[in-house]
């Protein structure tokens, strides 16, 4: 029975039997009865026509017309549902067992056996561990958190990227065009130029075009005006 509504016809089929074959007969025993609903099944119950299929159930029910149920097997593990906490931690059988970062603040479902716990995202596995009978353990928190750091060092690359470079309008002809020309310092100061060190760090941040812009004007000693009659094909 697949909904609630189909009970009904499993109730009439009851019925059926009920008013059908139990009045006016007598029975000797268990085996007795056992035979006569054969034989009424047989010739009465399985040779009436079915008002929904169109067919009489012996019909229906032919060895060949009938087809295997696919071979599904029976999922035997402990199951249960937990939250993923901030720490990339759920908990579970007193342990914490670690997910990847995008599940923060989801509910995933858990499920277990002798040798292993497995989580799920509905349907789909996101990570297996084998089964500890200890307390209190942590369980793959160097893993996820490598990946939670390596995506806040990403994050972290590209802010400083807008930071250190804004376009304001750049077409991807010469970036150099944009840069500001900085005032000479007061009272014939000398101006200090940027550091290898400086100029290294820079460049680990930057993207193209950027990083290619940056590396020709410190390397090269072009002038501004030289700079910017650069193109990329040159």
């Amino acid at each position: 029975m697949r909904a609630a509504w189909e009970k009904g016809k499993i109730e009439r089929a009851v019925g059926y039997l009920r008013q059908n074959f139990w009045p006016l007969r007598t029975f000797a025993d268990l085996t007795d009865v056992n035979s006569q609903v054969r034989r009424w099944l047989e010739q009465v119950a399985n040779q009436r026509r079915h008002r929904e299929t169109g067919e009489t159930p012996a019909a229906r029910f032919q060895p060949e017309t009938l087809r295997a149920l696919p071979v599904i097997t029976p999922d035997y593990r402990d199951s249960t549902e937990a939250l993923v906490h901030k720490d990339l931690r759920l908990s579970f059988d007193g342990n914490r067992y670690c997910v990847p970062p995008r599940y923060v603040g989801r509910r995933l479902t858990i499920k277990a056996d002798s040798s292993s716990v497995t989580i799920y995202d509905q349907y789909q596995e996101i990570v297996s561990y084998a089964r500890c009978w200890q307390r209190g353990q942590t369980l793959g928190a160097e893993r996820f958190q490598k990946e939670l750091l390596a995506q806040l060092t990403a994050a972290q690359r590209s802010a400083e990227q807008q930071r250190l470079v804004s376009w304001r309008g750049f077409d991807g002809a010469n970036p150099v065009k944009l840069a500001e020309v900085p005032a000479f310092a007061p009272n014939g100061a000398e101006t200090k130029p940027y550091s290898l060190e400086e100029i290294g760090a820079m460049l680990k941040v930057l993207t193209e075009p950027s990083a290619t812009a940056v590396a020709t004007a410190a390397f090269t000693g072009l002038r501004l005006g030289e700079l910017s009659g650069l193109t990329w094909e040159s």
